[in-house]
This record gives C-alpha cells, sequence and structure tokens, in this order.
C-alpha cells in the first residue's frame, strides 16, 4: 500500500442530484486543488449536477456493478472514496471481488448510525450492516 493518496477514485450511479453527490463534488475540488488526480466513474454523466463537474477530473461512464471491479483496476487508484450509505454495498462488493488486491476504500457516512425513521426490525437490520462496514 502506497504511503500518499496521489489517485483518489470515487464513484457515483448519475449526476441527476442530491447530497451525497453534491458534497462528492466539492470533496473532488479539494482533492483537486491539493493537487491529487481524481478519477470520477459515473452510470451516467447527465443530471442537473454535470454542469458541477470540476475541471481536471477524469469522468468513466458505464459503470455498473458487473464492471465496477475491471474499472477500478484499470484505473489503479491509491484510494477509493465511498461516498456515502447508498453506495457501501458496491464497496462491499469491490472488496469481495478483488479479494486481497483491492485499494483501501475510505467511506463517508451521510446518514445518522441511529435513526428515528426506522422502527426495531429496521434499527437491527441497520445496525448489522454498519457493522458488516466496521
Amino acid at each position: 500500500m502506497r504511503a500518499s493518496a496521489d489517485h483518489i477514485l470515487t464513484y457515483a450511479r448519475d449526476l441527476r442530484g442530491g447530497g451525497v453527490e453534491r458534497a462528492q463534488l466539492r470533496l473532488i475540488r479539494g482533492w483537486i486543488a491539493a493537487g491529487r488526480r481524481v478519477t470520477l466513474l459515473l452510470g451516467s454523466d447527465q443530471g442537473p449536477l454535470a454542469h458541477e463537474l470540476p475541471q481536471g477530473v477524469r469522468i468513466v461512464t458505464g459503470m455498473r456493478w458487473r464492471t465496477l471491479p475491471r474499472l477500478v483496476r484499470d484505473a489503479a487508484p491509491d484510494v477509493i472514496f465511498c461516498p456515502g450509505n447508498f453506495y457501501t454495498g458496491l464497496a462491499a462488493w469491490l472488496r469481495l471481488r478483488r479479494r486481497g488486491d483491492c485499494p483501501p476504500v475510505v467511506a463517508k457516512m451521510s446518514n445518522a448510525p441511529v435513526r428515528a425513521d426506522h422502527g426495531a426490525v429496521m434499527r437491527a437490520v441497520h445496525a448489522g450492516w454498519l457493522a458488516v462496514h466496521g
């Protein structure tokens, strides 16, 4: 594993908007300003946030869950950034598929770990899901 993250890879379904994707674009701008190389994998580059794509980010479209391991291998990032809870399933899938050959994955929580809108069963499922991710 490299000591620095010169190349950061992150991913999103599309650019239709939402708090997770908007925060992701802000982080990308900051990483580029800090001199990092950034690759953004997208299922589609269409949507209202398309005009907010930072200059200098490498965009790769056509990402699907089946293609994610290959796209990550081809991009060869130093670290993978998972932008929010909605995308943690893809991060888990990627780590399973890549086994020991997966760059470190860093994730941002986009929802509270304990949610008032969940009943007892959903709270238990959500707690289990969070535990799987460490």
